[in-house]
């Protein structure tokens, strides 16, 4: 499905096919989407990061990022949306204190685990989204959020490198790079022309590679192949 999973094979593999999204189900949206009722923050501008919060999904490389931004920018927000595991409480309970001594606790919000119907209203919500995994077997969380015409920010992992081109539709930064992810929110918190440019791209781009349609004729395409030799 992509270069990563690719490199782990002893035999290079024939074809790269990767995973497609619903481009209807995770689409752009007109009008501003307020958060859901019990997520109550007092900002207007959301950075969001999804996937089971744990150090392996880079929550704690983003709150390392945004914090001193946070202080700068009191109309932005965290919103991390996921399920916290007992045995991650500490891990949470660590960043929120972080979070309390640089003064920003009230715009950092666990969601904790929302239902897959949820999600696409989650994603319309947010004005940046980020997938900052130190490890990832793909990552369909950035194909969502470039489909839902999102300004993203990913690490260089799983299949990211493969989606995104820098500039283009999209950021990259290092794995666990907190100065180079701060680097990335400072650029699309202060250019909002920047932001909807990285967003109009990131959905063409969906479109054209990355639909669930795209995937299965591709799978088909190479079943043929492989039938007529």
């Amino acid at each position: 499905t992509c270069h990563a999973a690719a490199s782990y094979l002893k035999t290079p593999p024939d074809k790269l096919i990767p995973h497609g999204i619903d481009t209807e189900r995770y689409q752009p949206v007109p009008e501003p989407v307020a958060l859901p009722a019990d997520l109550v923050t007092p900002a207007q501008h959301y950075i969001g990061i999804f996937g089971r919060v744990r150090p392996q999904k880079g929550v704690d490389i983003l709150v390392n990022a945004a914090l001193p931004i946070l202080v700068r920018h009191t109309d932005w927000a965290l919103i991390i949306v996921g399920e916290i595991k007992p045995d991650e409480q500490s891990f949470v309970a660590k960043l929120k204190l972080q979070a309390a001594r640089a003064g920003v606790l009230d715009r950092i919000v666990f969601t904790g685990p929302r239902s897959f119907q949820e999600l696409p209203k989650l994603f319309a919500c947010m004005s940046i989204v980020t997938a900052l995994s130190r490890n990832e077997g793909y990552g369909l969380t950035v194909l969502e959020a470039m489909s839902s015409a999102k300004a993203v920010i990913a690490s260089r992992a799983g299949a990211w490198p493969d989606i995104l081109s820098p500039e283009e539709d999209g950021l990259l930064v290092d794995i666990g790079d907190v100065p180079s992810t701060r680097a990335a929110l400072e650029r699309l918190i202060t250019d909002s022309d920047l932001r909807s440019e990285l967003a109009a791209k990131a959905r063409r781009t969906v479109l054209n590679r990355y639909s669930i349609e795209t995937e299965a004729q591709a799978l088909l395409n190479h079943y043929r192949a492989l039938a007529q030799k």
